[in-house]
């Protein structure tokens, strides 16, 4: 039986790369997939007003999305924490998008 272990998991040092590199194709995926349902929002005559928190949220969540691919793509070579950091923010977007629905 594995062992447990208490707190978050630990990044490898060896594997931050293909994590980063992971995490960044994820996000490139994601962020035209946001961007349909957010035009096909902004495309309604009659936008159902229960619903206008929950798109804007999703905007919110997309600018972040982009923000923070934006950081990765212009300095991939920063030194491990910081990168380890990028991961964790990351990792509170996809929280934020999970409360959103």
């Amino acid at each position: 039986m594995p062992e447990k272990t208490n707190g978050p998991k630990r990044i490898d040092r060896g594997n931050i790369d293909q994590t980063e590199r992971e995490t960044l194709d994820l996000v490139i995926k994601m962020l035209p997939e946001l961007e349909k349902v957010l035009a096909s929002w902004d495309g309604l005559k009659h936008k159902p007003k229960d619903m206008k928190g929950k798109f804007e949220k999703y905007r919110l969540i997309h600018s972040a999305l982009s923000d923070w691919a934006r950081k990765v793509l212009v300095s991939p070579d920063e030194d491990y924490l910081n990168r380890a950091d990028r991961l964790w923010e990351f990792v509170f977007i996809c929280r934020s998008l999970k409360e959103a629905e």
